[in-house]
């Protein structure tokens, strides 16, 4: 997903490639090497590192090469190398705001572009959804939405339990997607207060997806959950709107919740 968020600020002229090229440069000159990692973290034994590193001269190889030839090297030892390689490097979009190459409010507009024309999102909901026109369509709309959102609000408070922010971000992912649908039937069924809510909260997300899993606290990705949690209400809510108006009491709810979420990012 970055690398092709990459390529459309490039296509697009957002940034220019000697912009981009001072970020990843700063990005990645910040970023331990593997060995240092998995030493100072305690994944290898200072023996086995240094056995490492003797053969990568010696054979002129890299760490991963190395540690595969000593037999230590496994895929649960690479995967926690990655999060503590990711989870302590400086985020790309950060640096790029950091460098006057970007305003915050321009990164959240380009990320918005970019979905709205890439596959994996909603994006042109005429397209890739079917038009909601009859009060059935829309119920059946709902009723898979509010399904899927109290799955993804399960997933992403164990995540965030777990102190997993990347997992944490793909579902906050997943939750940006249904602020479409949530919106499109808002907008359907005239509920104004609703419609302006839910575009708030699609605004929101896009703010907080405009920067990598590291840039995220822990509170604001607990702020992050309650927000999926009362958007996921919204849309079981919605299940039977057509037949009556929509709850105050839940609109205000998720606008405490987008206030709060608010507080969180001006800190």
């Amino acid at each position: 997903m970055i690398t092709d968020f990459v390529e459309f600020l490039r296509s697009e002229k957002i940034v220019t490639d000697d912009q981009l090229a001072t970020a990843l440069c700063r990005q990645v000159s910040a970023m331990p090497a593997y060995s240092d990692v998995a030493f100072r973290n305690g994944l290898l034994s200072g023996e086995l590192v240094v056995n490492a590193l003797l053969l990568q001269v010696r054979e002129r190889c890299g760490f991963k090469t190395a540690c595969e030839k000593l037999g230590v090297w496994n895929a649960d030892l690479e995967q926690k190398l990655t999060e503590h390689i990711h989870n302590g490097a400086n985020s790309l979009f950060a640096l790029l705001v950091e460098q006057g190459a970007l305003t915050e409010a321009a990164l959240a507009e380009a990320l918005a572009r970019w979905r709205s024309r890439s596959g994996s999102g909603v994006g042109s909901g005429a397209q890739r959804n079917p038009p909601l026109r009859a009060p059935g369509r829309l119920k059946e709309f709902m009723h898979d939405g509010a399904e899927v959102s109290l799955a993804i609000t399960r997933a992403m408070n164990a995540a965030v339990e777990q102190g997993n922010w990347i997992e944490a971000r793909q579902e906050c992912d997943k939750m940006f997607h249904l602020m479409h649908r949530l919106k499109g039937a808002a907008t359907f069924l005239e509920a104004e207060d609703l419609a302006a809510q839910a575009d708030r909260a699609e605004r929101t997300f896009a703010r907080i997806m405009a920067f990598d899993p590291t840039s995220w606290s822990p509170e604001l990705a607990r702020q992050a959950v309650v927000l999926a949690s009362a958007l996921g209400e919204c849309l079981r809510q919605l299940i039977s709107v057509g037949e009556a108006d929509f709850p105050q009491s839940k609109l205000l709810d998720l606008e405490a919740c987008l206030n709060g979420l608010a507080k969180t990012e001006d800190q």
